[in-house]
């Protein structure tokens, strides 16, 4: 099935370093494989250190077919 758009959101717990200690998916793509590369990216993303929290991160892809 080829790729148009897809549109989820991922919740990202961070610490008090800024690392991200748990990234889940909210609302999937509906792409195993999309979701899969938008959690592997959101495990790398560094917050300002000085506090912990929760985020929640709308995603928007659009592009060609997803292999």
């Amino acid at each position: 099935a080829g790729l148009q758009q897809a549109k989820g959101e991922i919740q990202l717990d961070h610490d008090v370093e800024g690392r991200v200690s748990d990234a889940r998916l909210q609302v999937s793509t509906g792409h195993r494989r999309v979701d899969a590369a938008f959690l592997k990216w959101a495990r790398q993303i560094r917050f300002a250190p000085g506090s912990a929290g929760t985020v929640r991160v709308p995603l928007a892809m659009s592009g060609g077919p997803v292999r």
